[in-house]
């Protein structure tokens, strides 16, 4: 159901901490264990395209027999972004793609300039561990204050971790930035795949899914080179100055996104009727004959990897 739909992303979602923590210790083991220089990168990628292989092959025997059922009515993506633009939200996704840059580049960077061989795996477990925690115990939230207010927080949250960052000098210090870190990729990441895709209607709900988790991987692409670029700008040092700027990034994001949204209420109320769409600035769109026909068609399937009808 709609009022659930915040809840239900966070929850299938958390299944990847798993993967994190599980990914950070292994690439410590390898490079504690392996010869210094090449054969720690090629035991690295090359696990990672075993494991790679191995993920495939365990999707396509789970996904053996699905059905799909092509849409009368298809739309290029351009249409639909800017007909359902889903509004600021799209910079906070930008803004998980700064944040996920920060941690998975140039993280690792920094803990090799400051001489810490077990910060990576140290960081992320607590990162995921805590992040877990904080998605189980929140998943309420988006029912009781709203995913306008998750969002604000998760920011804060991002902001916290990276401006704290600097300030570690011992491995274990890596878990008070990773409290904040997993406190705000907790809230993130449901409450803006829910309230983006959102905007979409039904029968383009996928590909509204899509095009905002798009815009993280976009905010990747176009603030990985600049903070690349301040820390090499400070003589290949400037880690200091990049997670300040990120942090300030992040901040500067929180406050477009409470100004654009301070006067439009936003709760995973019970009882919110999914089959209505408002789209900020348009009139109420109802069902289509089409959105009436694909959710019968999709009620008729069976239910994914176990072949049942309902």
């Amino acid at each position: 159901p709609a009022s659930r739909r915040t809840e239900v992303i966070g929850n299938l979602g958390s299944s990847g901490f798993l993967g994190m923590i599980l990914g950070s210790q292994l690439g410590d083991w390898i490079f504690a264990v392996f010869p210094e220089g090449r054969p720690q990168f090629q035991a690295l990628f090359g696990g990672t395209v075993i494991l790679g292989i191995a993920y495939l092959l365990l999707v396509i025997a789970a996904t053996r027999g699905d059905g799909h059922v092509r849409p009368h009515c298809t739309l290029p993506a351009h249409k639909l972004l800017f007909r359902y633009w889903p509004g600021s939200v799209v910079l906070v996704a930008m803004m998980m793609g700064v944040s996920i840059t920060v941690t998975t580049v140039f993280l690792t960077r920094f803990a090799t300039y400051s001489h810490f061989s077990n910060a990576v795996g140290t960081f992320f477990t607590g990162y995921a561990v805590l992040a877990f925690t904080f998605r189980i115990a929140t998943q309420k939230w988006s029912n009781t204050m709203g995913r306008h207010r998750m969002i604000l927080l998760g920011l804060l949250g991002h902001a916290v971790c990276h401006a704290s960052l600097p300030f570690v000098r011992t491995e274990w210090q890596f878990i008070i930035p990773a409290v904040a870190g997993g406190f705000g990729h907790a809230l993130l990441f449901p409450a803006v795949v829910s309230k983006g895709a959102g905007q979409f209607p039904r029968r383009f709900r996928g590909s509204g899914t899509t095009l905002v988790l798009g815009f993280v991987d976009l905010g990747t692409a176009l603030f990985a080179p600049v903070l690349g670029g301040i820390i090499d700008y400070f003589d290949h040092t400037g880690f200091r100055e990049m997670f300040f700027t990120s942090a300030a990034v992040s901040l500067s994001i929180a406050v477009i996104y409470a100004a654009t949204t301070a006067r439009k209420p936003d709760v995973d109320r019970h009882g919110d009727d999914d089959s209505v769409l408002q789209v900020p600035g348009r009139p109420e769109e109802t069902p289509s004959d089409e959105d009436t026909e694909d959710d019968q068609a999709s009620v008729a399937l069976p239910f994914p990897h176990v072949g049942r009808n309902p």
